[in-house]
């Protein structure tokens, strides 16, 4: 067996992966200003738990980039029953082979992931 096949089945019951809380989702997307107007991507975005909240709170469109297919699918029949499709695609894209040099870009997100994570927020 795969190792994300495992992971798959360990994280089968739960929405938020990570060691975090709806709440402190919430109070990032609070802290960010996050409104209707806000789109956001969401790299390794799991089960889209973390657009999810911020679509129904906030109203934001976004995005969501995870490598599992089960995960895809599962977090496309999420949207789909909280009526989020039209706002929140979702795609399923494996890491590349050969690491791209860091970017702005990359290098915000690295930055935002360390000092946003659980531990901290």
């Amino acid at each position: 067996m795969k190792f994300l096949d495992l992971k798959d089945i360990a994280e089968r019951d739960m929405e938020l992966v990570n060691p975090t809380s709806a709440e402190k989702v919430l109070a990032v997307g609070r802290a960010l200003g996050l409104n209707a107007a806000s789109r956001v991507i969401d790299f390794g975005s799991g089960y889209a738990e973390m657009l999810t909240l911020w679509a129904e709170a906030f109203g934001i469109a976004g995005d969501g980039v995870e490598l599992r297919p089960l995960a895809c699918e599962r977090a496309r029949r999420k949207l789909t029953e909280h009526g989020l499709a039209d706002r929140i695609q979702f795609t399923a894209r494996a890491p590349p082979t050969t690491p791209s040099p860091p970017t702005p870009t990359t290098s915000l997100l690295a930055w935002a992931r360390r000092s946003c994570g659980a531990a901290t927020v």
